[in-house]
């Protein structure tokens, strides 16, 4: 067990759909909380990738391929 207290975030998630066509791809603003620091994203895939390399880094080095296998 780690004696480092678990790291927090916390972050608001906007979304929307530009245009009426339903084909198109939603895009997403992701907001941490904490600092006010802002990531925006088109595709649902680049908001997840960002949010997995996130956890990952974040991760002691022997917990993260627990981590990247959890995802």
């Amino acid at each position: 067990m780690s004696s480092h207290p678990p790291k927090y975030r916390s972050y608001l998630l906007r979304l929307w759909q530009e245009g009426t066509n339903p084909k198109t791809a939603c895009r997403f603003l992701l907001i941490q909380l904490q600092t006010g620091e802002q990531w925006g994203f088109v595709g649902l895939e680049s908001l997840l990738h960002f949010l997995e390399t996130t956890l990952l880094e974040d991760a002691p080095a022997h917990d993260a391929q627990d981590r990247k296998e959890e995802l």
